[in-house]
């Protein structure tokens, strides 16, 4: 199975007017994606998201400009230095890390060096969630194009009768996932069983010792959003998050982050298409960043950031509260005081001046039924072996 990794990198920028420049040249590349960008992803293979976010100073009282580039991406990064490469990314990745303190210009350009780069400048995830581990971009691509093509076939009359019995039962088997697939749907309810109940008490107790104290919701919160957060929502089938909190200073509250993020680690390896409940997240990463001081947030999800954090609150607001009321400024009364969560939220968030996805059009349920659907064809075959319709066949 091939694996995703996780590529984090934070680099200081040179100065202001570096900053200045990096803001309006990232701001272009993002509004030319899908046109004739200078940093043209989709000649990655690799390459599912990515992003360039020009991020505050480490502390409050810093005015320097940082510069996050990140990317979920198959297999390591080796790999992923050669391919940014062959395909052409590279140099113009590297002439926007050029604008940063202690990068040398053409590092990017070279496999050796741009592979022990990204090796040593990456910082590792503390949590990293992936909704189709194994399933690689090119895989993904290609089970979406043969579900167009079968759609295209029956609209067009190009299939025999006995195609069309086959690839009829074959969406029904489809519609049959959709219907009982737990990660598509809203949990059914439920009776709640005596160790439910015990397992509520004991993330009301975690909640008390983080600091969540909910007491009704605060009316006197409004959330209110900056334009330049506006700007980049909406685009695509997927929007992007990128948040970094400033984590308290006691020991106790960095112990207790690091743990629930090692707990969320384990647990994230074994899902697959939901993430506590949500089935419309592709990627997220948790990552403590700043020798422990911020904690950065990335998210990869399907639909607009309204319907995503109250998705969040709905379904995982314990997670929610265990995680960030660890940080400073997180509201008293945790995810459940959901307007005063969106304002946190909102004022924590840092718009990204790049956003890539390699199938803008694709939301995680679209995959999971393109990738059932593909491995299906697999088995519908004529009595002379040959396949019961001539489009290929894209293993998931």
């Amino acid at each position: 199975m091939t694996k995703q990794s996780a590529l984090t990198l934070i680099l200081p920028i040179a100065g202001e007017e570096n900053a200045a420049w990096l803001n309006k040249e990232l701001t272009d590349i993002g509004q030319q994606l899908g046109k004739a960008p200078k940093i043209d992803f989709s000649k990655s293979g690799l390459t599912h998201f990515a992003r360039f976010v020009i991020l505050p100073g480490a502390d409050a009282n810093s005015k320097a400009k940082r510069l996050l580039f990140t990317s979920n991406l198959d297999g390591d990064f080796d790999g992923y230095a050669r391919e940014l490469i062959d395909n052409g990314i590279a140099p113009g990745i590297d002439t926007i890390f050029s604008k940063c303190e202690g990068y040398q210009s053409g590092t990017l350009l070279n496999e050796a060096s741009a592979t022990a780069f990204f090796n040593s400048k990456n910082i590792d995830s503390n949590a990293f969630y992936i909704a189709l581990r194994g399933a690689t971009r090119e895989i993904i691509q290609q089970s979406a194009d043969l579900r167009e093509k079968m759609d295209h076939q029956l609209d067009n009359g190009e299939l025999s009768n006995e195609d069309k019995v086959a690839i009829d039962r074959l969406y029904k088997d489809c519609e049959n996932l959709r219907s009982t697939n737990s990660c598509l749907n809203d949990p059914p309810s439920a009776t709640i069983s005596f160790g439910a109940k015990v397992l509520g008490v004991v993330n009301d107790v975690w909640e008390w010792l983080v600091g969540v104290r909910y007491d009704g919701n605060n009316p006197e919160i409004t959330v209110e959003t900056q334009n330049h957060l506006y700007d980049m929502e909406d685009l695509v089938t997927q929007n992007q998050l990128t948040a970094v909190v400033p984590v308290k200073k006691n020991v106790f509250a960095r112990m207790m982050l690091r743990l629930i993020l090692w707990l969320i680690s384990i647990q994230v390896k074994s899902v697959k298409g939901t993430l506590l409940d949500l089935a419309t997240i592709h990627f997220a990463r948790w990552v403590i960043i700043d020798d422990g001081n911020n904690l950065l947030f990335e998210s990869n999800f399907d639909g607009s950031w309204e319907n995503y954090i109250d998705d969040f609150v709905d379904h995982a607001s314990v997670g929610m509260n265990l995680i960030w009321a660890n940080c400073i400024g997180f509201p008293r009364g945790g995810a459940k005081d959901i307007e005063s969560f969106k304002a946190y939220i909102r004022a924590n968030q840092t718009p990204a001046q790049v956003f890539y996805s390699a199938y803008k059009d694709l939301t995680v349920r679209n995959i999971l039924t393109d990738l059932s659907l593909s491995k299906k064809i697999s088995d519908l075959t004529r009595p002379d072996g040959e396949p019961n319709f001539a489009m290929g066949y894209y293993g998931a």
